[in-house]
């Protein structure tokens, strides 16, 4: 093979990516549909069971109690590689940060420097211990209750398929898609980080002593959230 067939072969196999940029117009925003759909609905679910085998019990007084009553989703915030414009390839990767309003809250020096300790209002304390794992519950819960219909969404360039909810890393919710378009399939991972408003003082203290790179703190206050 010489050098001529050799790089045709290397462009064709893999460096012919087939994307438009209408195609990934279309996967991002669909990737926010879904992520719409699976918030909204996981609202109005009950909850059934929540960390560390605390079982939420109905009762007269509050027969029903639904994730919206532990936390309100408010605002999708898109961030990482693809929404800083540095995402190579195809766009199969996606980070958003979800602010939600969870009551009431204290924010305390944590064990070391960069780090806090959250301490949630009374009344479900239990419920809301864990605030990552109880979204990553929901989530899943949410997705699992959507009928085939609802988990496709189709574009103009192609169809996205919602296929299921894991922990991710830190146990913080990964939601697993499938694109398919034209001239190819492939899987789409989308890391979500639930974040809780937090204060400019409270933002200018924790980043005292380069606790963390100065990027960081410039997002968390632009975001207003933590």
């Amino acid at each position: 093979m010489n050098l001529s067939t050799f790089l045709s072969w290397l462009n064709e196999a893999y460096l012919s990516f087939r994307v438009t940029s209408s195609e990934v117009s279309d996967v991002e925003s669909a990737v926010l549909e879904a992520l719409s759909a699976i918030l909204i609905k996981g609202q109005t679910l009950k909850v059934e069971a929540v960390s560390g085998g605390t079982t939420i019990f109905s009762s007269e007084e509050d027969p029903t109690i639904t994730y919206g009553d532990l936390f309100s989703v408010e605002k999708i915030l898109p961030v990482g590689s693809f929404y800083e414009g540095t995402k190579l390839v195809l766009p199969n990767e996606f980070d958003f940060n979800v602010k939600i309003n969870v009551g009431e809250i204290d924010i305390h020096q944590g064990c070391r420097p960069g780090r806090v300790q959250v301490t949630f209002e009374s009344g479900r304390p239990k419920s809301r211990r864990d605030l990552s794992e109880l979204f990553v519950k929901m989530m899943d819960v949410s997705l699992k209750s959507l009928t085939d219909a609802e988990k496709k969404i189709t574009r103009e360039t192609g169809t996205l398929y919602m296929l299921s909810v894991t922990g991710g890393l830190c146990h913080v919710p990964c939601l697993e898609l499938e694109w398919e378009g034209a001239n190819r399939v492939f899987q789409i991972t989308v890391d979500i980080m639930p974040s809780i408003p937090c204060t400019d003082t409270f933002v200018e203290e924790l980043a005292k002593d380069d606790n963390f790179p100065l990027v960081f703190h410039q997002l968390v206050k632009d975001l207003n959230c933590f």
